[in-house]
């Protein structure tokens, strides 16, 4: 019998990262799965699918700098690609159906914090008119 975790990593990750809340609860188990999970978060379409997972296309965009600060998303590279990931994030969940809107001002607030510039710009062609 074949056990989950035998799975081959880039399948792990895609399982992972499509569970939404069930993510971080199945990387507990084991240090395959949180090697997977961790890994998993790295990588910006799989970060996309988790946002998307777990917070629906409604909310997914506000939790961009969230779930940056909590994993290897932005650590693995330079402070001057920061700004370039978390844009290809933002596309990503655009692309996927995510609703971007502008009333809820904590994403642009963040993005302006973080001196993303590049993502302000894309927030504000991004987000549809409420």
């Amino acid at each position: 019998m074949t056990t989950l975790a035998a799975l081959p990593t880039h399948l792990l990750q895609v399982i992972l990262s499509n569970s939404g809340k069930g993510g971080p609860a199945a990387a507990m188990t084991c240090k395959t799965l949180s090697d997977a999970w961790r890994n998993a978060l790295t990588l910006v379409p799989l970060a996309a699918r988790y946002l998307l997972a777990r917070y629906g296309p409604f909310t997914a965009a506000r939790h961009l700098y969230l779930l940056s600060h909590h994993t290897q998303l932005l650590k693995r590279a330079s402070s001057r690609k920061h700004d370039g990931i978390m844009v290809q994030l933002l596309q990503q969940l655009c692309q996927a159906g995510a609703e971007v809107a502008l009333h809820d001002a904590l994403l642009l607030v963040q993005a302006a914090r973080a001196g993303h510039a590049c993502m302000v710009l894309e927030l504000t062609c991004a987000a549809k008119p409420s």
